[in-house]
């Protein structure tokens, strides 16, 4: 129990303390290990994390977001996990070698 209260704490300070990149992250991990976990309440409320995480300003690319956050909702909703944890874990990854790149740059 007491183990479990500390791995709580670590985690929320981990959120509490991270850059929007970060958070970003964590959102796809969280949405990839409820689909791994078959977790439909997981999965959902981390895809609706990156869903309130768009800035609708940036424009098209916002929009593609949202439209591919949608459908592996669907997906989930369809129990259709493993196709909706493939596509987050390539928009995941896309994201890393992004941000690999961005600081690579600097």
């Amino acid at each position: 129990m007491l183990s479990q209260l500390a791995t709580k704490s670590y985690q929320q300070n981990n959120v509490n303390t991270a850059d929007p990149f970060k958070l970003l992250l964590i959102a796809y991990e969280r949405a990839i290990l409820g689909c791994r976990k078959r977790n439909i309440e997981m999965a959902g409320r981390a895809i609706l994390e990156l869903v309130n995480g768009l800035n609708m300003e940036a424009g098209n690319i916002s929009y593609s977001l949202l439209a591919i956050y949608q459908y592996c909702g669907e997906l989930i909703r369809e129990g259709q996990y493993d196709e909706s944890a493939r596509i987050l874990t390539e928009l995941r990854d896309t994201w890393v070698e992004a941000g690999n790149k961005m600081k690579s740059d600097q």
